[in-house]
């Protein structure tokens, strides 16, 4: 059996894979070239003509496992990998019932399908884009709903959004699970398989490093990692619990706030120990306001304090993370302000971690001009 894989692995820890094989729910046949891998990841790989699968050189954590191919239903498993244990899973898997030939006509055709397009692809990617240039590749897998009486717009997929980011250096699939907008909100939520691009050139790896540690820095994904370190100061950011004051107290600039509307928090008030292995749950109660004092907001609503500013909510009890800041459980919070517009294009994947720490490298930056 002979497989190309991408694997995540700390060279300091245990080594782990998973393996088994997909069959046809009815007729027990083996499927090949199905799509076998871990939710935001680069870790994945296709069946083989006898339906085998194997993932290797992973780390010990939790994970999601997806199993994806046009024609059938997709299949995600939680998993976990501890003590040492190697997974073998099989799966069976049943016939969907799309028919993706209607959503294709449609697609091309449908005016109206066109303009919810445009709607969609805006509150899909992202407003805070470190680039446009990107590639939507497969559009006409859409379709749209819109209930104008409750003011309600909705986006379904039959098969992955495959979207390049020529900006970040990665072909991204995504899974759409659901897409929901209201007045006010947008709710969606998918799987996502990432690819690295290949290079044109040197400046081409340089300029994809640059923009993507420009892209991690100020995230929440950076945040809940410094959280974690207990290096929230050293990384640039501000964390606050915000408290329900009565109205005549309020104020419209932030240092008045502080002692009043606005607690300063630490990591040990916010970090819990987990019983697994690389996580930590974080907890608290009401809102937090994290502000990150390297990057400016013009649209800051303080006018003492220019800089992002992103409100946290949680929606359970608490979010388990990774060590490294990735948010195994993402629907369990909800997020407003600057972070709340980042979306596809800004997506790295899990274990991503910038080699510096600064917005720019100067090493990257001195290598893009010598080449200019």
């Amino acid at each position: 059996m002979a497989h190309m894989f991408y694997g995540i692995s700390n060279v300091n820890a245990q080594s782990y894979y998973i393996e088994g094989k997909i069959t046809d729910q009815t007729t027990n046949e083996p499927i090949p070239f199905v799509n076998v891998f871990l939710n935001n990841t680069i870790t994945g790989t296709t069946t083989d003509l006898n339906g085998d699968y194997i993932l290797g050189n992973l780390d010990s954590g939790l994970y999601t496992l997806v199993i994806s191919i046009i024609g059938y239903e997709v299949i995600n498993r939680e998993i976990r990998l501890k003590d040492g244990k190697h997974l073998k899973l099989d799966f069976k898997l049943k016939e969907s019932v799309t028919n993706l030939s209607e959503v294709l006509f449609l697609g091309k055709e449908d005016k109206k399908w066109t303009k919810d397009f445009r709607r969609f692809k805006r509150e899909f990617l992202g407003a805070n884009s470190v680039t446009l240039k990107y590639e939507f590749v497969n559009p006409y897998v859409l379709e749209f709903y819109r209930d104008k009486k409750n003011k309600v717009f909705k986006a379904t997929a039959n098969a992955p959004l495959e979207i390049i980011n020529y900006g970040l250096g990665y072909k991204v699939y995504f899974f759409l699970r659901d897409f929901e907008q209201r007045s006010g909100s947008l709710r969606f939520y998918g799987q996502t398989r990432f690819e690295e691009l290949a290079p044109a050139d040197p400046r081409s790896t340089l300029e994809w490093a640059e923009n993507r540690a420009n892209t991690y820095h100020g995230s929440l994904h950076h945040f809940f990692h410094a959280l974690i370190e207990n290096s929230i100061e050293e990384e640039g950011f501000m964390v606050y619990k915000v408290s329900g004051i009565h109205p005549y107290q309020r104020s419209n600039t932030f240092y008045d706030k502080i002692g009043v509307e606005y607690k300063e928090l630490k990591s040990e008030d916010l970090v819990f120990n987990s019983d697994y292995e690389n996580e930590k749950i974080i907890k608290f109660q009401g809102e937090l306001i994290v502000i990150y004092k390297l990057k400016e907001w013009i649209n800051s609503p303080f006018p003492d304090l220019p800089y992002q500013a992103t409100w946290i909510r949680l929606k359970s009890n608490g979010l388990r993370v990774h060590q490294s800041g990735y948010v195994y459980n993402p629907v369990g919070y909800e997020i407003y302000g600057y972070r709340s517009e980042d979306r596809v294009l800004q997506m790295l994947p899990f274990g991503y971690h910038p080699e510096y720490k600064n917005k720019t490298s100067p090493e990257v930056q001195t290598s893009i001009e010598a080449q200019n």
